[in-house]
């Protein structure tokens, strides 16, 4: 919070972001859990770095378990206007079908 008491606009950096291989996100490897995502505008970083996943570091400097927030839509309109903020260049690209590893565990009844 700033000196004023109003929020901060804190923008996201490169750092904030979790990336998987366009290879292996649309070829599935055995042993995990996966959500299913098909025919979605992605977020790709344009280095070839991958699909993009919002994934920030919390105060102790650790991240989620998994991948993160994935950057994507169904609507391409609307996935330009979402990466219109990365911190990165990209491009955005419509994938058939993408397999993001999930932690089982997020869906337990707790």
């Amino acid at each position: 919070m700033a000196k004023d008491g109003k929020e901060e606009d804190v923008k996201p950096t490169e750092d904030d972001f979790v990336f998987i291989p366009i290879e292996e996100a649309t070829n599935p490897t055995k042993g995990t859990y996966f959500q299913r995502f098909e025919n979605y505008w992605w977020v790709v970083e344009a280095g070839g770095k991958g699909l993009a996943f919002y994934n920030p570091k919390n105060r102790s400097g650790r991240r989620q378990r998994f991948v993160g927030a994935p950057q994507c839509n169904q609507n391409e309109h609307i996935a330009e206007r979402v990466a219109r903020s990365m911190p990165f260049h990209y491009t955005i690209n419509l994938i058939p079908v993408v397999w993001v590893p999930i932690d089982i565990y997020e869906f337990a009844d707790v």
